[in-house]
Parts: C-alpha cells; structure tokens; sequence
C-alpha cells in the first residue's frame, strides 16, 4: 500500500512500481512464477480470445520478455529492498489475494 497524499492510501501493481513509483511504499510485494506457470495462464487468456498459439511460443516469448524487462536501463524488473516475495505458482487469484492482504494485516 502507497501513502500518496496525507492519509489517502492505494493499492498499485506494476514493473516498477516499489523501485521507483513508489519506493517507500509500507507494504512491497513482488510476485513471480515460473515461467510454466505464467506460459499455461498467458495460452488460457489467448484460448479464450481464439488466438491460435503453442505453449512452447507462449514460453518463449515470456522469457525473451523477461530477459527483456530485467535489463532496461529505467524501470527494470526487480524486487524492490524490503519487498516479500510471493510465489503464486499454483495458487488461484483468491489465494494470491488473500496472502497478500495478510501481508498488509501485518
């Protein structure tokens, strides 16, 4: 959760959001997944779009990504100091959800 302005308070997501948006954010998460898990949810958003594609495309891509996002010179890929991280791989929506609101509890 980010303090923007007095006691106004936000959940925000993002590449860069704890490393550079919002650097002193109370509460820092950083989710990840294996690129398996993250290639078979990215082909169930295209099967559900009826866009034509192969899993092993759908990992490839993710990992030029990936190489892609953890190299740029601004706003690069990586866990901010402080962060927890939370690893969905084979968690549900609702269950990342409820750890991470666990975390803001804390």
């Amino acid at each position: 959760m980010a303090r923007i302005i007095g006691e106004v308070s936000c959940v925000t997501e993002g590449r860069d959001t704890t490393t550079v948006v919002f650097p002193s954010a109370e509460v820092k998460v950083f989710l990840d997944a294996s690129v398996e898990e993250r290639a078979r949810r990215r082909l169930l958003d295209f099967q559900k779009k009826n866009i034509a594609i192969d899993l092993e495309t759908v990992k490839k891509e993710l990992e030029r990504r990936d190489l892609a996002d953890c190299s740029r010179s601004v706003g690069a890929l990586k866990k901010a100091p402080g962060a927890f991280v939370l690893d969905t791989t084979g968690l549900t929506i609702e269950q990342v959800a409820e750890k991470i609101y666990t975390l803001a509890k804390k």
